[in-house]
């Protein structure tokens, strides 16, 4: 299936003839063009530019996508032009989000969609940086991420605030983190977030970046990071709501 972000994407490029061009009037990034290029090369299994230099040609087949592309997109204007208003809860809306918000938040969706029947609700686990770029795809309608964003292809509001704790073993006790440090940590997909938010605080000799931390273990369930901390495996740092849904809490 061709994607209509794909043919999108293919056509602006064909007529900037610069991919940051592209990026920049989709606000997209760079790599999310060359993206769309790809999987719409790859589905038709046809090269469709050919790079010379600092420019590109379209091929011979890269020709007739176009020219589809350019029907497709004037199909969607006069389908646009011409539909009856089916008013705003009609249709598929894309949701991203990652697993500790989504897991709060898509019963509520679910709800919504129960209201509404002819709304339809695609939704959608990614770790938080992957999301931002789901959006920039247009692979998502509308994303939830768990950190301020300086994107400026972006439109951000905050919907809440959310407490983030360290989680130690029960009855663990750590005067420095240099005591901590032994332990190891347990990782998960925000924590290259939110670490810095937190043990710099904490600790006046913390003085580690996120990678040269000792890791300890690994785990994307949000409802399991708790639990290797939980058997003494090593600590960790959690938005509070994820401490909500464990069950060792």
């Amino acid at each position: 299936m061709l994607k209509f972000t794909w043919l999108k994407t293919f056509s602006t490029l064909a007529e900037t003839k610069n991919f940051t061009e592209t990026a920049e009037r989709l606000a997209m990034t760079q790599p999310g063009v060359s993206q769309h290029i790809r999987k719409l090369e790859d589905n038709l299994g046809q090269q469709l530019i050919v790079r010379k230099d600092r420019h590109f040609e379209l091929t011979p087949q890269g020709k007739t996508v176009l020219e589809y592309a350019a029907q497709v997109l004037e199909g969607e204007k006069y389908v646009r032009s011409h539909i009856n208003d089916t008013g705003p809860h009609h249709g598929d809306c894309f949701i991203s989000s990652p697993g500790g918000v989504g897991t709060l938040i898509y019963p509520w969706l679910l709800d919504i969609q129960q209201q509404w029947p002819d709304l339809k609700i695609h939704f959608v686990f990614n770790p938080t940086e992957e999301v931002e770029e789901t959006i920039r795809t247009g692979d998502s309608d509308i994303g939830f991420i768990t950190h301020s964003t300086a994107a400026s292809s972006l439109t951000v509001e905050s919907v809440s605030n959310e407490k983030l704790c360290l989680v130690l073993p029960r009855d663990a006790q750590f005067k420095s983190f240099s005591q901590l440090e032994d332990l190891g940590f347990i990782d998960h997909p925000d924590a290259k977030l939110i670490v810095p938010e937190v043990l710099p605080h904490l600790y006046k000799d913390f003085d580690k970046d996120f990678e040269s931390l000792k890791k300890s273990g690994y785990i994307n369930h949000v409802g399991m990071i708790c639990e290797p901390v939980a058997r003494g495996f090593g600590y960790t740092v959690l938005h509070e709501y994820i401490t909500r849904l464990s069950p060792v809490f």
